[in-house]
């Protein structure tokens, strides 16, 4: 049997502002932009003041009044600033694992982190979080109507950033097609148990990433068999023979969808994979490879016997370019491929087939994606499942530019990347020493606002004039140039006192 091959065509990377500068938060606001940002202020705030309205009604039918301490009282409108720093304390919270939500505001000289009090006080940040909303309210269906939008509270988030996956990157070659769980275990129509993921319990996410790095280039969340919303027909292309796909396969055209007809090669888990969808791929010089269920092959390979460390293959009589593959490891595993050739090959003290070492090489998209967010996870138990799948989505976009950042020569790991993005949140304007043109990093905020400081002596005699260092507080406060012999060194850029 030959192998089947297609040209790869398309132009793999960044498709726009290929002279981003090099700032973490540049790539951020290239899925979270100003225009996504004033759609959660301008429904948060329409939100907040329903929720007053409601409340006052409320109290005027019991001849009651909302209280001083009231959040409909203290309510404030919020702006496009404020929710970015609500995003950076999300994230952060992330980073700084605490048991309850008013811990990061304890002032506990053992467990006390400064920061979140000195950015927003714990009251301010719960009314966000109870306000926060993504679409307009009053244009919710009724619960009652089977054909209703059950995404409706934060389609437009998610239609956003699926747009731009898409707009911002274009992924390699190998890409993989798999699901991701978002922890949930509160009562949920379509909440999901899928018992091989760590979580088990949760909101469904089907998800195509780049196979290298784990670029999440288009997902999908279920919502549900029986939702309307959730039938594909219509999004696939029309010379797809849509009646006669099982589900999991309609998933794979949709997901593909925009990178069809270009060579990608594309892998799958047994759940997806079947000869239907490795036909129709081929048809749209696309590949197909992934594990395949038993009952999906055919019944002479079914049967067939083999001995641990030997493969068994055959071809579909109907394609040639369609092979199936039976290998015994520690049990049977059976594979399909369109690309890869029928042979055995070295893998440390063994051999494998090919298309089980390609299997295993580009499969783990995004359980990377998983993997890389979980020690950063900034999503929080919460009675509002749709503000934790928005949470979720938020994150994935940091991730995807993380990638990006990476590729554009950035040297940090998530990690750092996540602290600077963080900072720049919290702080946007960093400030310019303009005397000695000394650009003061955004981590310096944090520094200064997370430790403990003391002014120490430079050590010189008063004659020393042109080493004494400018004070940061008189230009800050006064506009005012002084030369002092005091300075903070455990600052960044050790700032005159």
């Amino acid at each position: 049997r030959e192998t089947n091959s297609f040209d790869f065509t398309a132009r793999p990377g960044q498709k726009v502002q290929e002279n981003l500068p090099n700032d973490p938060l540049s790539f951020v606001k290239l899925f979270l932009t100003d225009e996504l940002i004033d759609q959660i202020v301008s429904q948060t705030n329409a939100y907040a003041e329903q929720r007053i309205v409601e409340a006052e009604n409320n109290a005027t039918a019991n001849n009651t009044t909302l209280g001083d301490h009231s959040k409909f009282k203290l309510w404030k409108p919020t702006t496009r600033d404020e929710i970015h720093k609500l995003l950076g304390l999300l994230l952060l919270q992330g980073m700084i694992h605490k048991p309850t939500l008013r811990d990061y505001w304890t002032t506990d000289a053992v467990f006390s982190t400064p920061i979140f009090s000195a950015i927003m006080g714990r009251c301010r940040f719960e009314h966000l979080l109870s306000f926060l909303h993504f679409n307009d309210n009053t244009q919710a269906p009724s619960r009652t109507d089977p054909n209703r939008d059950r995404l409706h509270k934060i389609r437009p988030l998610l239609d956003h950033l699926e747009q731009k996956f898409q707009e911002v990157y274009t992924p390699e070659a190998a890409i993989c097609i798999d699901e991701s769980l978002i922890l949930w275990k509160g009562r949920l129509l379509f909440r999901q148990y899928i018992p091989n993921k760590r979580k088990r319990f949760g909101v469904k996410l089907y998800a195509l990433c780049e196979s290298s790095t784990g670029y999440m280039y288009k997902f999908r969340v279920y919502t549900g068999r029986d939702d309307p919303n959730h039938d594909l027909d219509t999004d696939i292309q029309n010379d797809v023979p849509v009646a006669e796909l099982l589900s999991s396969e309609k998933i794979v055209m949709w997901l593909v969808k925009p990178l069809l007809d270009q060579g990608y090669s594309v892998y799958t888990d047994n759940f997806y994979t079947s000869t239907k969808l490795a036909n129709l791929l081929l048809s749209k010089k696309t590949h197909l490879t992934g594990t395949v269920r038993a009952n999906r092959i055919p019944e002479r390979l079914k049967n067939q016997s083999v001995p641990k460390g030997e493969i068994y293959t055959i071809s579909n009589e109907d394609h040639e370019n369609i092979l199936y593959t039976k290998f015994h490891d520690k049990k049977d595993i059976h594979l399909l491929t369109t690309e890869h050739p029928n042979e055995l090959e070295k893998a440390k003290d063994t051999t494998k087939p090919t298309t089980v070492l390609a299997y295993n090489k580009w499969m783990g998209g995004v359980d990377m994606v998983d993997k890389l967010i979980e020690p950063y996870d900034a999503t929080r138990k919460t009675i509002k499942w749709y503000r934790k799948v928005a949470v979720h989505m938020m994150q994935v976009a940091t991730l995807n530019a993380h990638i990006l950042y990476k590729k554009a020569g950035g040297s940090q790991a998530y990690a750092g990347f996540l602290r600077e993005v963080i900072a720049g949140l919290l702080f946007p304007d960093p400030e310019l020493e303009t005397a000695d043109d000394v650009i003061v990093p955004r981590n310096e905020n944090l520094i200064r606002l997370s430790e403990r400081h003391f002014p120490v002596l430079l050590g010189l005699t008063e004659s020393d004039y042109q080493a004494r260092h400018r004070c940061r507080v008189c230009k800050r406060k006064y506009n005012r140039r002084k030369m002092v012999m005091y300075f903070c060194p455990r600052c960044p850029t050790q700032p005159g006192l």
